[in-house]
């Protein structure tokens, strides 16, 4: 399992359609073969060796939104997995996304808003924390 986050730091804000959120904090991984996080498409890009992944995503975002999995072969060539898309009609609740990714050789994915741009709220009461978290987990 690999889990990344990011808290207390500055707000992933004004982030458009296809530019990655930074999630610059690796909590655990203990897969760092299969799982590699690095920087790309404006922010944390993870690359999986192949196999089949389960991705959790959450986060919540300052008004209503979607966040989505997007994936491709680099970080300069990512598009939108449409089954991957979650959100939220409200703004500051949260938004969990649950996908399977399925990887022959290589595959490079983020996580990122749908439709305009995004903005990463504070989490709950507790001002200056703004969470992000992705758990990525081989099933096979």
């Amino acid at each position: 399992m690999a889990e990344y986050i990011r808290l207390i730091q500055t707000p992933n804000d004004s982030r458009p359609p296809g530019t990655a959120f930074l999630i610059d904090t690796e909590v655990l991984n203990t897969m760092p073969g299969n799982v590699t996080a690095s920087a790309g498409a404006g922010g944390t890009v993870f690359t999986l060796t192949a196999g089949t992944y389960s991705f959790d995503y959450e986060t919540s975002l300052t008004a209503s939104g979607s966040i989505a999995l997007y994936t491709g072969p680099t970080s300069g060539s990512l598009a939108i997995d449409n089954n991957t898309i979650s959100g939220s009609t409200t703004g500051t609740t949260w938004i969990h996304g649950r996908a399977y990714v399925v990887v022959a050789t290589t595959l490079v994915v983020a996580v990122s808003s749908v439709v305009g741009v995004a903005a990463v709220t504070t989490s709950g009461s507790a001002a200056g924390f703004y969470t992000i978290r992705v758990t990525i987990a081989r099933v096979s």
